[in-house]
């Protein structure tokens, strides 16, 4: 019986570490690419997991809700952070801290386009 619960928790171990992956996959696609659209530097090529929480999908289940954050410059002098929440492997929104204001980009808001809706200040 405990050989039972040792591979049911290696087997959700396993689970959790590639939803994992997948999630930072996501934030780091959509952070990169709205740094390369308003044509600022991300730094470290990366996004860090800040904290991590439980929340609702639009179907009502509950899914992981992660918050990862990023560092970037406008001047590669500076340095600014931001926050992209990933709900399961869907990034609803970033938030950017910029000197003329906060920018949020709001994923949750259908359109047909792909690209990420435009800033809002």
């Amino acid at each position: 019986m405990s050989t039972g619960f040792g591979l049911l928790a290696i087997a959700l171990l396993t689970w959790f570490w590639v939803d994992s992956l997948h999630a930072r996959e996501a934030a780091l696609d959509r952070v990169a690419r709205i740094c390369r659209d308003m044509d600022i530097q991300l730094l470290d090529q990366t996004v860090r997991l800040g904290r991590m929480r439980l929340g609702r999908d639009q179907d009502g289940r509950v899914r992981l809700r992660r918050f990862y954050v990023f560092e970037y410059s406008l001047n590669g002098a500076d340095r600014w952070h931001g926050v992209a929440i990933v709900l399961a492997r869907f990034v609803e929104y970033v938030h950017i801290e910029h000197p003329d204001g906060p920018i949020v980009m709001d994923s949750r808001v259908k359109n047909d386009r792909t690209d990420p809706p435009e800033p809002t200040r």
